[in-house]
């Protein structure tokens, strides 16, 4: 596979979604970026039709619409006429970033407060699971893999 070989062999890119052949989008660590890469209608079915292959599942006008899991773990999803149009298939796939960029990219695109990735160091290192509270309703827990918590107050938002 030629097409998109570079961005699918980058462990940090997270999602490739191309619109049409016209139009491809790369997000890498977070950030979501147009590439130059194009690709004829042609070229776009034999390249869909290579990451359906392992997949037993086919598009064609019966089935326009396809959900699979490739052979890495990634997810694609492939829709096609005629619930495009009829010249335009649109590829998504997902994957599953090995390298996570760590706690100060976290920081450096706003996503985590810097408290917040300090406090979390240790416990990362440490294999601790950390379990906070997103909403009196909704608990949300992301794991390590031991068990340990740290308190709650850690995470609520500083005034603005």
């Amino acid at each position: 596979m030629t097409f998109l070989a570079s961005a699918l062999s980058d462990p940090l890119v997270e999602e490739v979604i191309v619109l049409g052949g016209g139009r491809t989008f790369v997000v890498r660590e977070g950030v979501k970026r147009l590439v130059p890469e194009v690709i004829d209608d042609a070229s776009l079915r034999a390249f869909v039709d290579r990451l359906l292959a392992g997949t037993g599942r086919r598009l064609d006008l019966a089935s326009p619409i396809v959900s699979a899991q490739l052979e890495d773990g990634s997810r694609v999803h492939i829709t096609g006429p005629p619930v495009t149009h009829p010249a335009r298939m649109n590829v998504q796939i997902r994957r599953f970033v090995l390298a996570a960029g760590g706690l100060d990219r976290l920081v450096e695109l706003g996503s985590m407060p810097q408290a917040v990735a300090l406090e979390l160091r240790w416990p990362a290192k440490t294999s601790w699971s950390i379990t906070c509270r997103a909403h009196w309703l909704l608990w949300q827990t992301s794991s390590f893999t031991s068990s340990a918590r740290l308190p709650v107050d850690l995470f609520k938002r500083s005034p603005r």
